[in-house]
């Protein structure tokens, strides 16, 4: 009797124990599964073509497309009540929170949640201070300027530019005729990240030798006769110098190369001397020998003699604009040029679509077997990014949020 009666407990401690670890691993799995997002589509479902934006970057309207534009299939929105319907969910950098987890809205096996951003790694570590451990196993995707992102969302691309500037051979001469000044570097982050602090030290010591450089931006309050950012008038005023600084807020960050590059130097036929990114990064992506970099130059003012002695000499000035002379020369001839003259740099061909059209394209034509995950956002933002990028400065003490 006593037996059975031990045999019983024995039974019961078994039972007992073997529900509790079942409950510990549902406890602390299943909630995970709950919110962990699987590409594979619904079969039932039938997709709407609906980007739904969960929020504007910044919270300011005017920082991304409207409402309700079109990329090939699909339309914006930013309409959080139309969720259910929405084939992907875009969150930028500035919009999210580990608040926002455990994730407590819709959330359907057939959507695809995408990480939106085009800031650097060290300011999304030291400047945004974001949590990216809370988002494991969150999103599906990574949409960033990186070149190995699930969807390319770079500043800018060799071919866009190739393909919006004007081509020929008395190009040259017409950009040559435009010129009256000498060099502008137009800047606005004078301190707030260690990169920028940097290349203002950089800058202070190009001045010092004399050279003359048209300061502009809220760093300097000068420059009043420059019109609106990207007005017409704008890029009229831009022309007329030889030389733009390029110079990003970074030291080395892969890939980081922003429309301090594209937008004003190589929009409207001005060199861009570059400081920031490396001298590989930039030839990967960038027209054939269209800019100048300062790693090329042992110092600032080793830097300077070379910009005095292209302003004094138009057949090497325009030869950083060669790449222009010849209307028939396509794109991809022009990489395989740059790759042969470059056979340890791997020269990127950018998608020819938008980043938007990409996910477009991605969220309708997923198939049952196609699966996506990032199951660390922090290794892939930031695992593999170089030293010389996340050296923190004196900001060595900010800690995430």
């Amino acid at each position: 009797m006593i037996m059975k009666k031990q045999l019983r407990k024995i039974g019961v401690l078994l039972v007992f124990g073997t529900f509790i670890i079942f409950a510990k691993e549902w406890l602390t799995y299943y909630p995970k599964r709950l919110f962990e997002p699987k590409s594979t589509p619904n079969k039932n479902h039938t997709p709407s073509g609906v980007l739904l934006m969960w929020d504007h970057p910044w919270a300011v309207g005017f920082t991304s497309e409207p409402e309700g534009t079109r990329f090939g299939r699909c339309s914006l929105t930013y309409k959080r009540e139309r969720i259910e319907e929405a084939d992907a969910v875009i969150f930028h950098l500035t919009t999210i929170s580990k608040k926002d987890i455990p994730w407590q809205h819709y959330r359907s096996p057939k959507q695809l949640f995408v990480f939106w951003s085009k800031e650097n790694p060290w300011a999304m570590r030291y400047l945004y201070r974001t949590d990216f451990k809370a988002f494991d196993n969150f999103f599906n995707m990574t949409m960033t300027y990186h070149k190995n992102s699930d969807l390319y969302s770079g500043y800018g691309t060799r071919r866009n530019v190739y393909n919006m500037v004007e081509k020929g051979a008395n190009v040259l001469d017409k950009l040559l005729s435009e010129k009256s000044k000498l060099a502008i570097w137009i800047v606005s982050n004078c301190d707030t990240m260690r990169g920028a602090v940097e290349r203002m030290n950089y800058y202070k010591e190009i001045v010092a030798t004399g050279f003359p450089v048209e300061s502009c931006g809220r760093c300097f309050k000068a420059c009043p006769q420059l019109p609106s950012y990207k007005s017409e008038q704008w890029g009229a005023e831009i022309k007329k110098y030889k030389f733009y600084f390029s110079f990003e807020n970074n030291i080395g960050c892969r890939d980081y190369i922003t429309e301090k590059f594209w937008e004003a130097p190589l929009w409207y036929g001005v060199i861009p001397v570059v400081w920031g990114p490396t001298v590989d990064d930039v030839i990967a992506v960038a027209p054939r020998n269209s800019f100048i970099h300062a790693d090329w130059f042992k110092t600032a003012a080793d830097l300077v003699k070379y910009l005095q002695y292209l302003d004094g000499n138009n057949t090497a000035y325009l030869e950083y604009f060669k790449w222009r002379e010849d209307p028939h020369l396509t794109i991809e001839e022009m990489e395989k040029q740059i790759q042969s003259e470059h056979p340890d740099v791997e020269v990127f061909s950018a998608p020819t679509s938008s980043n938007f059209t990409m996910l477009c394209n991605a969220a309708l034509d997923q198939t049952p077997e196609q699966s996506w995950l990032v199951s660390s956002l922090n290794q892939k933002l930031i695992g593999d990014e170089r030293a010389s990028c996340m050296e923190p400065g004196k900001w060595k003490d900010v800690s995430v949020v």
